[in-house]
């Protein structure tokens, strides 16, 4: 043991292939115990002496704590409130606003399990100045979305209310704090509200019923062994949740609801002061009680032996082990912090990207596994290590996990690995930056909502870059590897098994996962091998072709090309994200053209080829290749279409273009992965009937499309027509001829850096001058009104679903006015099954309409509710239509649906997924362009009258199909 005052120095000699190598760890004193060790192959006087020397410079300030974002304006009231204040201008014209209370399910009584859940329900059904519903009707009346805008949610430690608003009026801004005020002391706890919404917990507790909430209710136990969060699920108790009073809910609300345990968090599209002035205008009177109970902190005790969860269930369909060390609590607080979370993300993402490609190999040890660090509850952090294996393979498939824990360890990562991991970390963190002032408003709340919970930094990402460009170079080779050492420990362990309950399946003991895991240890394994990847992507520049002709959109500023060999490209330069450009491409044919003999290696061309990599590269080793790049390029293939997407950064666009141009010119098939892929295939095959969804989609799938060969369940049969060269032959025939394609460029690129991009890489594309499109292959659903019921499960829960369709005239209005009369009869419906009957927890209602091959519209209504009530639901179901279709609907809430769509034209603007959809829609359909400038005329157009006619023709039950999943006899 060496020190210099500063630094410890142990020297610690570990058995590899060559003579004990010495191994180099520094301790800092200010890291309280935290090890950072510096190069595996120090060696030398000189060498160790100039470590140290480098370390002292580097880390003479380890403890410096991380600053708050200067961008954000932070206070507390004298009553003890906290605030968040931040602008940001997207979305332009909106702010999101957080109530954050520092409460949840751990600080309830048994008698109450589940209550602190229940009275985040309650404050959307009454406060003091929005009795029942009326605070939900009021932001939906503003054109807000009730789940999208208006949110809540309870976890074990805190409970968060999400609010979102408008900022172009000033009446609804102060309406939105008096909400924000109503939460935080004037929830009335209105004691009919209190009866119906009881119904709507225990239909949201009932949709979670099944094999995997079974076997989680086993697991938590044993995962907070010893600890208040194995006793308290926020979903809480059936007896609780039937038997709490409105003295509970005012007893816990009083005693946790409390300015001390509040923060108020804004960020959006508005000046500082307005709104630092409304926090202190709303919740500066506010108190706290005189005798207020303390607010806990519940830990997680440690345990030195491993404890175990081995559960099997009739209804699961596949095998899992996982392997679980609890550590302590990360905080996001001084530098040191920082560092040493980026030293875990490399470790991470290396370990992955091995156990990714073991899942590749021919015959794989497992179906999937991965590693990676969290936090379930705020006491206590978990390493969990995964592993999805064949039925009966569990041995195989953690030995094969631990092993490449064991080989990161012996004999680390290599310098390639690390070089790739820090280059696509940095990446990351300069696209973070680039587009600093685009991100989300919401984002920047959940970050301050963390830093008032659990104190993590909010330092800002101009901070956070420099940091990275600080540390990550220093970040060693050997310091990385040895992350798992620290991980990966016999105390605080915690085995997971999980597999189908099945006669004749053995279920191992505890004795024999330790024999794994012992056997594992004692392995010999050789190094990692780094794959050749010195061969260039391209072998052969294309030669360039020509654009010839063009013409500018100047009501949208698009721009069209139509290129020598056929290509039609469409172009949409934007400045809504600087460090992303996206592409779309489409061709009429799609696997409609297969025969129903080869319709399956068909289907599934698009994942067995674009899987296998293109030209010289496997696809883990393109990967590789193009580490530190962002560019992506995807073929698929649906029924109608043959397509390409991707998207890269703006100084990556030339790779982007490349890569398509191999997509379409260098497909590969890959021996190995095909075989895996059938390995993964005939894993899920085999107890997929054990899941009462996976029986219940094959009944309704077989009836409705009257047992149509494409319309087949998945199963052994599917996988044996499997092909990998027909695969190949079909996918070569889709994308042998790029004339008939038309491409979609929308992002932050420049006409003249792409122009001479897509003149060489998609004017140099192949054509055979063929005209072809897609064909009819008669699928037609079931007329007449038909009805399938599945009896299966054991839980006491049922699904149901009733669909409408038939044939129609497609139009691009008449799209739009059916799919506003779904947004306006969802109102009445969640009123009437979720908030009068109380019988659901939420309903589903949607519709479309398809242009080809032939004209169709399809509407229904699903939900999930209490087995014995499904008949006195589904018939309040259709009365709610049949309502609607008579009288029409409630004008105010076409009012609300009108709003909706407005505010939703404002900010879709300015987002580049609804231009590449927006075009898309267009150039398939021969829409003219200046459609998108059309969206307020035809959003002012709706009436109730349409409504009430789209609803009688699109919900016309001519063609209806009733489905029921219903538990077993």
């Amino acid at each position: 043991m060496f020190s210099n005052g500063l630094l410890q120095v142990k020297i610690r000699r570990y058995k590899t292939n060559e003579d004990c190598i010495p191994k180099l760890r520094l301790y800092f004193p200010t890291f309280l115990n935290q090890i950072i060790p510096m190069n595996r192959l120090l060696r030398s006087t000189s060498l160790l002496a100039l470590a140290l020397s480098i370390a002292s410079s580097l880390f003479a300030q380890p403890d410096k704590e991380l600053p708050l974002d200067p961008a954000i304006t932070y206070g507390k009231l004298d009553n003890g409130l906290t605030y968040y204040i931040r602008e940001n201008e997207e979305p332009k014209n909106r702010a999101n606003f957080r109530l954050v209370v520092n409460a949840g399910s751990i600080l309830e009584k048994e008698s109450t399990r589940g209550l602190a859940h229940f009275l985040e329900h309650m404050a959307f059904n009454g406060t003091e100045n929005f009795e029942k519903l009326e605070l939900v009707e009021y932001l939906e009346s503003i054109g807000m979305r009730f789940g999208a805008d208006l949110n809540a949610y309870t976890s074990f430690d805190e409970t968060v209310y999400i609010l979102e608003l408008p900022m172009d009026d000033e009446e609804i801004l102060a309406q939105g704090f008096q909400i924000l005020e109503d939460w935080a002391h004037q929830i009335t706890f209105d004691e009919e509200e209190i009866e119906k919404e009881r119904g709507v917990i225990l239909e949201e507790r009932r949709l979670r019923l099944g094999a995997r909430n079974r076997i989680q209710d086993k697991q938590i136990p044993v995962l907070f062994h010893n600890s208040m969060y194995a006793e308290r699920i926020p979903i809480g108790t059936v007896e609780a949740i039937e038997s709490v009073t409105r003295d509970d809910f005012v007893e816990f609300y009083e005693n946790y609801y409390r300015p001390d345990l509040i923060a108020i968090v804004a960020v959006g599209d508005f000046e500082t002061e307005t709104i630092k002035g409304l926090i202190e205008k709303h919740f500066a009177h506010l108190t706290n009680p005189e005798d207020a109970p303390d607010r806990p902190n519940f830990q997680v005790p440690g345990h030195q032996e491993t404890l175990f969860s081995i559960e099997t269930d009739h209804e699961l369909s596949s095998t899992s082990v996982s392997i679980a060390y609890k550590t302590d609590k990360s905080h996001m607080i001084t530098e040191g912090d920082y560092r040493k979370m980026l030293g875990e993300s490399l470790y991470t993402s290396m370990l992955n990207a091995r156990l990714r490609e073991r899942a590749q190999e021919k015959d794989p040890p497992y179906l999937g596994a991965s590693t990676g660090k969290g936090s379930f509850v705020r006491a206590v952090d978990m390493i969990q290590q995964g592993v999805a294996v064949e039925e009966g393979q569990f041995a195989e498939g953690l030995k094969a996990l631990l092993l490449e824990n064991k080989r990161a360890r012996d004999d680390g990562f290599t310098q390639a690995e690390l070089s790739r991991a820090k280059v696509n970390m940095m990446r990351g963190m300069e696209r973070a930056f680039k587009e600093k002032d685009q991100r989300r408003s919401s984002r920047h709340s959940g970050e301050l909502a963390s830093h008032f919970l659990e104190h993590e930094a909010a330092p800002g990402i101009e901070y956070e870059l420099e940091l990275t460009k600080k540390f990550l170079p220093t970040l060693s080779l050997a310091e990385v590897s040895d992350i798992g050492d620290n991980w990966m420990t016999t105390e605080n362990r915690i085995i997971l098994y999980t597999a189908p309950e099945k006669e004749g399946v053995h279920v191992p003991s505890q004795e024999e996962i330790l024999a794994v895991i012992k056997d594992a240890e004692a392995a010999e394994i050789e190094a990692y091998k780094e794959a050749d990847l010195s061969s260039p992507l391209m072998k052969q520049e294309p030669s360039p072709g020509s654009i010839v002709s063009e013409s500018y959109h100047d009501s949208i500023d698009v721009t069209e090309w139509t290129l020598s060999n056929g290509i039609r490209v469409v172009l949409k330069p934007t400045d809504f994200k600087k460090d992303q450009v996206s592409f779309s491409a489409y061709s009429p044919g799609g696997h409609s053209l297969a025969s129903n003999d080869d319709y399956i290696p068909a289907s599934s061309a698009d994942s067995v080829i674009a899987g296998s990599g293109i030209g010289d590269y496997k696809s883990r080793d393109l990967r590789k290749k193009l580490a530190g790049i962002r560019a992506q390029a995807r073929p698929s293939i649906g029924e109608l279409y043959e397509n390409m997407s991707g998207s890269a950064s703006p100084e990556d666009l030339e790779t982007l273009f490349q890569l398509t141009h191999l997509r379409f010119t260098e497909p590969r098939t890959d021996d190995e992965v095909f075989s895996a892929m059938l390995t993964q295939m005939r894993a899920s095959v085999k107890n997929r009937l054990n899941n009462p969804n996976a029986v219940f989609g094959d009944a309704v799938e077989k009836k409705l499309y009257n047992n149509h060969p494409r319309h087949q369940p998945f199963s052994e049969a599917y996988i044996n027509a499997q092909d990998l060269e027909e695969s190949l032959e079909f996918y070569e025939d889709r994308f042998e001829d790029a004339g008939d394609f038309t491409f979609i460029f929308v992002g932050a690129f420049d006409l003249k850096i792409i122009r001479p991009l897509v003149e060489k890489y998609l004017a140099s594309l192949p054509t055979t001058g063929r005209k072809e499109s897609w064909k009819d292959i008669d699928d037609d659903k079931i007329t007449g009104q038909n009805e399938v019921i599945v009896r299966k499960g054991i839980e006491p829960k049922s699904s149901v679903d009733v669909s409408f369709y038939g044939p129609t005239d497609w139009s691009y209005y008449d799209q739009y006015v059916l799919g506003a009369m779904v947004d306006v009869l969802k109102i009445p419906m969640r009123e009437a099954l979720r908030e009068d009957k109380g019988g659901v927890y939420g309903v589903s209602v949607g519709g479309g309409m398809s242009r080809y091959p032939t004209g169709e519209f399809s509407t229904g209504i699903s939900f999930g509710c209490d087995p014995e009530r499904v008949d006195e639901l589904l018939e309040t179901a259709l009365d709610v239509v049949k309502k609607f279709q008579a009288e029409g609907p409630d004008p105010e809430d076409v009012a609300s649906i009108k709003e909706m769509h407005m505010r939703g034209i404002e900010t879709s603007l300015r987002e580049n997924r609804f231009w590449m959809s927006a075009l898309g829609t267009y150039t398939k359909n021969d829409i003219d362009f200046d459609a998108v400038n059309q969206r307020v005329a035809r959003t002012e157009s709706l009436t109730t009258e349409k409504i009430r006619q789209a609803a009688i023709k699109y919900f016309d039950d001519s063609n209806r199909f009733i489905s029921k999943l219903l538990p077993e006899e």
